[in-house]
């Protein structure tokens, strides 16, 4: 039996120029939303300095190319210059949903036969539809005891009074809660 693969970051990162840089102020490679589009290119010039003098940026661009990573400069290239790369030269395109996934069958993958979904695609798809029927199924099959219309109800500190719903919990039956005995001698309709 094989041990359990570890997810870590490749070896490359340990040489990052950028390897301890980023931090809650300051993070050139990731601006916030809010920024302006001034703002963030003047954020994206910053992490362009540092990946220039990266020993290794290529990888780092590469890594994202290969994995369609739709945010960040990677490698010294924005998401702009990821996507332009990527049309030209055969990689997914940046922030696209993967193959093998349902977002990319949602999105109408194209690359199986005759123009139809490719098969992970369409597998991927399948395992959501089941998972979504076990799910529907689930909820049919449990039991949500009716409530019950009482006249007048007394139990414990609680009473419920002419014409309230009254849930009873899993378990326990109606005649267990109807006591002619809690109500003080009144009658009980249930």
């Amino acid at each position: 039996m094989s041990s359990p693969t570890l997810l870590r970051p490749p070896d490359w990162t340990r040489q990052a120029a950028c390897q301890g840089i980023s931090g809650r102020d300051l993070d050139p490679w990731h601006p916030p939303e809010h920024l302006t589009a001034a703002e963030q290119a003047t954020q994206h010039a910053l992490a362009r300095l540092v990946c220039a003098r990266c020993p290794v940026r290529h990888p780092c661009a590469l890594e994202a190319l290969q994995a369609g990573i739709g945010h960040g400069v990677w490698g010294g290239l924005t998401v702009a210059d990821r996507r332009r790369i990527a049309r030209r030269h055969g990689y997914p395109q940046p922030g696209a949903a993967q193959h093998g996934t349902r977002a990319r069958y949602i999105a109408g993958c194209t690359d199986g036969p005759d123009g139809k979904a490719c098969r992970p695609c369409l597998e991927a798809h399948r395992r959501w539809v089941a998972e979504q029927r076990a799910r529907t199924a689930a909820r049919k099959a449990a039991v949500i005891p009716p409530p019950a219309l009482v006249l007048v109800l007394g139990h414990g500190r609680r009473r419920a009074y002419p014409g309230q719903y009254v849930l009873f919990t899993d378990g326990l039956p109606a005649h267990a809660l109807l006591r002619p005995a809690d109500t003080g001698g009144r009658t009980v309709a249930a």
